[in-house]
């Protein structure tokens, strides 16, 4: 299926998998002001100039795909996870860590306004 908004994503999916991704839907509303909503992929996005974060409901849990800086900044905080390079796993029984989601997601936003500023240094 290929879904043309996040909210047809959203749902296309019952129980803790929708309760997953409207609380991480949330927590990057909240922590992005200018950035808006996508669907790139086929995945739920957020972007601003670039996509900055992308989430998908999996079976048995969210990914979080914040791309491997922030992974790696983090990855004391996200022992707990599993992660990939640019990729974080959220078991749906576990609770999302809201200020560590926020702290990823003002990094992303802090890396891609810093490429901006350097591409239009050019």
């Amino acid at each position: 299926m290929k879904f043309r908004s996040i909210d047809e994503y959203h749902a296309s999916f019952e129980g803790e998998s929708r309760h997953a991704l409207f609380t991480i839907r949330e927590l990057i509303q909240l922590a992005t002001t200018d950035a808006y909503e996508v669907v790139n992929y086929n995945l739920p996005a957020f972007t601003q100039n670039k996509v900055l974060i992308y989430y998908a409901a999996v079976k048995s849990h969210l990914g979080f795909y914040p791309t491997a800086t922030p992974i790696l900044h983090f990855s004391k905080q996200l022992s707990a996870f599993k992660t990939s390079m640019g990729a974080l796993q959220f078991l749906l029984s576990q609770t999302l860590p809201a200020i560590l989601n926020k702290k990823i997601i003002r990094l992303r936003l802090k890396e891609e306004m810093a490429k901006e500023v350097d591409r239009t240094a050019r």
